[in-house]
């Protein structure tokens, strides 16, 4: 991965990739979404670049990147909520099964 110099260009990438989340979440293409958000959280430790040193057209960029992921990621959370109620009834189920295995050992 390319090493993101300033505030801009991580934003700017963070937002690409946000975007390449909403597309796969609205495809239910579940595996490639956590491969993205992956990649996306390990960008984050790099969000604390100061924007100081950006002016004010690039601050204005960086501050409309950071509101797009915001209400993007909502709308992955509302698009994932039915997989993830599924896959919380599926590990809900295997507990439930040990527990019952457990019982019988």
């Amino acid at each position: 991965m390319a090493t993101l110099n300033s505030a801009l260009e991580l934003y700017s990438r963070l937002k690409a990739l946000t975007a390449d989340m909403l597309t796969v979440a609205e495809a239910e293409k579940w595996d490639e979404l956590i491969a993205l958000e992956a990649e996306r959280r390990k960008l984050l430790p790099d969000s604390r670049l100061s924007v100081d040193e950006l002016d004010e057209r690039e601050q204005a960029v960086v501050v409309e990147c950071i509101h797009y992921i915001l209400e993007t990621d909502k709308r992955i959370n509302t698009l994932s909520s039915g997989w993830m109620q599924e896959i919380s009834t599926i590990v809900s189920s295997i507990q439930n099964e040990r527990r019952l295995s457990d019982t019988y050992r």
